[in-house]
Order: structure tokens, then sequence, then C-alpha cells
């Protein structure tokens, strides 16, 4: 292998709500969310653009996750992606964001989503 090695990709993934099992409030059912992943060269966190990248959402109980691949996502800007989801079902659902280039990348998550007290 031929020239200097990229530095490590760091993937971050934000949801907006913020839905984690420590946050104050966890959403319910129906809750539409953000998901936005970004993706940083370490050690000065510098933005870069990411290739393969691939997010997976598993809803509690599925036995495979829906995956988007990177053509799918909306690029906010080079090595920031989103994509909207619904949390149809409740417990605990979890993210997953990976990526081939640079360097091999993987960040996981996970959203409790609550049931519904009224419906």
């Amino acid at each position: 292998m031929s020239g200097a090695l990229y530095p490590p990709i760091a993937l971050e993934i934000t949801v907006d709500p913020v839905l984690s099992p420590i946050a104050a409030q966890p959403g319910t059912v129906g809750q539409g969310i953000r998901i936005t992943v970004t993706a940083r060269a370490r050690p000065d966190m510098a933005l870069v653009a990411a290739t393969g990248l691939r997010v997976l959402l598993r809803a509690p109980g599925a036995a495979v996750p829906v995956a988007w691949a990177q053509d799918q996502l909306e690029e906010i800007q080079p090595g920031i992606w989103a994509l909207d989801a619904v949390c149809d079902v409740p417990g605990r659902w979890r993210i997953r964001a990976e990526c081939d280039a640079p360097r091999p990348a993987a960040r996981e998550q996970v959203l409790d989503i609550r049931p519904s007290m009224v419906v």
C-alpha cells in the first residue's frame, strides 16, 4: 500500500428531537424524527466527504433493519447527510451509520419510543 493512510473517521449520529434513553422525554409512537449523520476526520474533526455511507434503522422486534444507501440520503453539505423517518412501534429503536471510505467507520445509537397514552 503506497501513500499515507487517511486519518481515522468519526461518524456522529444526531436525532431531532432528541430521544435517547437518557433524554428527559422519550418519544411517543408516531413521532417523526430527522436522523443526521456527520463524518469527521480525526484528530482535527474537520468534515470529510465519506463514501459508501449507509444508515440502518431497526424497529423493536424487527428481524431486519430498514437501510438507506448514501444516494437515498439528503446531503446537507459535504460530510453531513440526513433522512426523515417515523417511529411507529413502541420500544427501543436502533440506528447504525457506517461508511467504507476514506476509512471504514461505524456508529450506533438507540432511541426509546413509548406507547401512546391516548390511542
